[in-house]
């Protein structure tokens, strides 16, 4: 099967997971029983396997982004408190040392 930029537009669709699988494939001008051969074509499973394995990626890579930025205003917020200081101190540390624990770093460094 060859895969056409209209695939791949459907694709998107699909996985945006917005609409119906009836109403995509509609308006792309062809009928259910169409879209769901072309999901029993390997080429076009393993073309939306790597959109979705690229979505995955982005999506880990926009939370450990965000886990640091957020675990960093966490530990300023907490040594910016006067009461119990040090407490607020070990329990950001800890926060920060789960962060580091279950980052998945392998995944998210790996290339497009």
């Amino acid at each position: 099967m060859k895969i056409t930029q209209k695939k791949i537009a459907l694709i998107h669709e699909l996985l945006d997971g917005k609409r119906k699988k009836g109403d995509i494939a509609k308006s792309y001008g062809i009928n259910l029983r169409t879209l769901e051969r072309w999901e029993g074509d390997p080429e076009f499973m393993a073309v939306m396997d790597r959109m979705v394995q690229k979505a995955i990626r982005r999506g880990e890579q926009f939370l450990a982004d965000k886990v640091w930025e957020i675990s960093a205003k966490l530990y300023m917020l907490a040594l910016s408190g006067n009461r119990e200081k040090e407490i607020q101190r070990r329990a950001c540390n800890d926060i920060l040392d789960r962060v580091k624990e279950t980052a998945r770093w392998d995944r998210i460094d790996e290339k497009t």
